[in-house]
């Protein structure tokens, strides 16, 4: 959690049907200056599923 987000980790709980943006900022990557990416995962009983399919177009350098 980032220091202005208000919430502290014990404070949230996920629960079945709740959908998360997971972000991962890489901003010192060759490619461009900077890299932006971002998943979208629905929480389910006992684990999560990925709602965006990023197939073969991620390029790992």
């Amino acid at each position: 959690m980032g220091k202005n987000s208000g919430a502290q980790s014990e404070d949230i709980i996920l629960a079945k049907g709740m959908i998360i943006s997971v972000d991962c900022p890489l901003l010192a990557s060759a490619i461009a200056g900077s890299v932006h990416l971002k998943d979208l995962m629905l929480i389910t009983v006992d684990a999560s599923e990925a709602i965006n399919h990023v197939g073969d177009q991620t390029i790992v350098i």
